[in-house]
């Protein structure tokens, strides 16, 4: 019979393993859309040092990791990649209200870009987009209503993967603006 101890491991081992699957399956699903950005920013030659992949940001309480942020002397523009083809909506749902309270506070007092080097200002005007993939046609997708509704709420711009060019062409327009 095995004990308390070793019945709470395998517990904690299965829930770690079932989170890692999400997570990697997360990670393969947003692939296109991540692909598409990288493309855009070259094709618009957004300079790779303006470029931050895995963009980690803070506000108030909050912080999370953006896929993209664009900045010179301060960060101009945010981008999150999301899949909504994933079977575990519920995960993706909580994934989704993280993500949009972090938003919301970057809107409503700015935030913090963490570099190696230093923090760059993200003011709370900057431009932030969601290169979303829509749930298969017919699917049930809370996750998805959900995000559609954070999305509107906080101002973040939807495009899909096809629509990424706007992104690179937005970068370099305001990169230029600013320089």
């Amino acid at each position: 019979m095995r004990s308390t101890s070793s019945l709470a491991a395998a517990a904690s081992f299965a829930a770690t393993r079932d989170l890692t699957r999400l997570a990697r399956a997360s990670r393969s699903r947003r692939a296109p859309c991540q692909g598409a950005a990288r493309r855009t920013y070259q094709t618009h030659d957004v300079p790779a040092e303006a470029v931050r992949e895995r963009a980690p940001v803070r506000s108030g309480v909050f912080d999370g990791v953006f896929d993209f942020a664009v900045h010179n002397a301060r960060t101009i523009q945010l981008v999150q990649c999301w899949s909504f083809q994933l079977p575990n909506q519920a995960d993706l749902a909580e994934q989704v209200k993280a993500w949009s309270w972090l938003v919301h506070e970057v809107r409503q007092d700015g935030g913090e870009l963490t570099t190696t080097e230093r923090g760059l200002d993200v003011p709370a005007e900057l431009d932030i987009f969601a290169i979303a993939i829509p749930p298969v046609p017919g699917a049930e997708s809370p996750a998805y209503e959900e995000a559609k509704a954070a999305f509107v709420e906080n101002g973040v711009i939807e495009l899909s993967p096809e629509e990424a060019d706007r992104l690179g062409e937005h970068a370099a327009h305001t990169l230029a603006a600013t320089a």
